[in-house]
């Protein structure tokens, strides 16, 4: 499973391993706004039993390859950092209307 972490700065940012990562190809960055802020990359590849991923409303597998679509599923994680993942995920599951908040209001 392929990751990247984005970190945004103020100032330059100081990078753990920073020449290591640099050396393999790994940071990528930065790219600086008008306002001076800076954006960092860095990817890096895990198992998929080394990743946790917050806890939220996982969507369900694909039942079969026609019921399979790639979506981007978020959360944010008790540190306060957001996730957003993207997988494979079941398009008779997104397209559930029951799931959608909005169709959840009284009227």
């Amino acid at each position: 499973m392929a990751l990247l972490d984005l970190y945004i700065s103020e100032s330059d940012l100081n990078i753990p391993l920073r020449a290591k990562l640099e050396q393999s190809d790994a940071l990528r960055g930065p790219l600086i706004n008008k306002s001076g802020q800076q954006l960092f990359g860095v990817t890096r590849i895990l198992a998929a039993d080394e990743l946790t991923v917050p806890e939220a409303e996982i969507a369900e597998a694909p039942s079969s390859r026609l019921d399979a679509v790639r979506g981007i599923q978020a959360a944010i994680d008790p540190g306060g950092y957001l996730w957003l993942v993207e997988k494979e995920m079941s398009r008779s599951w997104l397209n559930d209307r029951s799931r959608h908040p909005q169709n959840n209001q009284l009227t």
